[in-house]
């Protein structure tokens, strides 16, 4: 055997193995549940899962609010880092609805593709049916990692409007930009072309965990109306408190019906 073919078949066998590892381990690479930084002092509401399983969620009702805002976090992060957001968007008048994925916080099980979608599916029929909630009145709101159920969320249910904070592209393009294997985990760009709501993008331009041209490429494949917003520096999922006033007069112009479409 030639050293040629000795070298390409070990380059087959490598790939092989690693799309291999990828289809049966790599929700386990992709998923970084931090340490529960909470407990349950009372505050906590417990959605329930078709297989009797709960997830752990906080919900802030705001009086006299129209849009409650589907709050999911980002990787390496569980309630306990989002409820200063909570509080903020409560603060501009917004009803919140967050919670823990399966794996992360209180929610009990292993997140995966698959878990994460279920669990976004039954937060919303929570929302509609126990909290009697209207579908329209709903703001799903994705930060990073939570860009993937948000974004699926708005392409197969009822929602008001879709938000997407430091969202990427596809979570296997993150690292390697290019698509190096036959499938997708998080595949975004193609499901954000189904989403019929009104989409906001929100993207640090220096972001060093999701590059921005992750942003663009979800901005490009939205329908209308969508609007891309960016935000100075190097940040990722706290753009609210970098620039306050550029995200939520984006928002009151989405909650209005005015979003414009283009890129700011």
């Amino acid at each position: 055997m030639s050293l040629v073919i000795e070298i390409l078949l070990i380059a087959v066998l490598a790939y092989g193995y690693a799309v291999l590892f990828a289809l049966v381990r790599g929700h386990r690479f992709l998923f970084r549940p931090p340490q529960t930084g909470y407990r349950d002092a009372g505050g906590l509401i417990r959605i329930p899962l078709p297989r009797g399983e709960t997830l752990a969620a906080v919900y802030r009702s705001c009086p006299d609010s129209r849009i409650t805002v589907l709050l999911m976090h980002g990787n390496s992060e569980d309630l306990s880092d989002i409820l200063s957001m909570v509080d903020d968007l409560g603060g501009r008048g917004y009803s919140v609805l967050a919670f823990d994925y399966r794996g992360y916080g209180l929610s009990p099980g292993i997140p995966t593709e698959r878990t994460v979608f279920q669990d976004v599916l039954a937060v919303h029929d929570y929302a509609v049916s126990s909290l009697g909630l209207p579908a329209g009145s709903l703001m799903v709101w994705g930060r990073s990692l939570g860009s993937g159920p948000a974004i699926h969320l708005a392409s197969c249910r009822e929602v008001g409007w879709l938000v997407i904070e430091g969202g990427f592209r596809s979570a296997f393009r993150v690292p390697t930009r290019f698509r190096l294997l036959p499938f997708e985990r998080f595949d975004n760009a193609r499901r954000i072309s189904t989403v019929g709501c009104p989409i906001l993008i929100l993207h640090g331009t220096g972001d060093r965990v999701v590059p921005a041209w992750h942003a663009r490429a979800l901005h490009e494949r939205a329908s209308e109306p969508r609007r891309l917003v960016w935000v100075e520096g190097p940040h990722h999922v706290d753009l609210h408190r970098v620039d306050p006033e550029a995200v939520f007069d984006a928002l009151s112009e989405l909650k209005n019906g005015s979003t414009r479409p283009g890129i700011d």
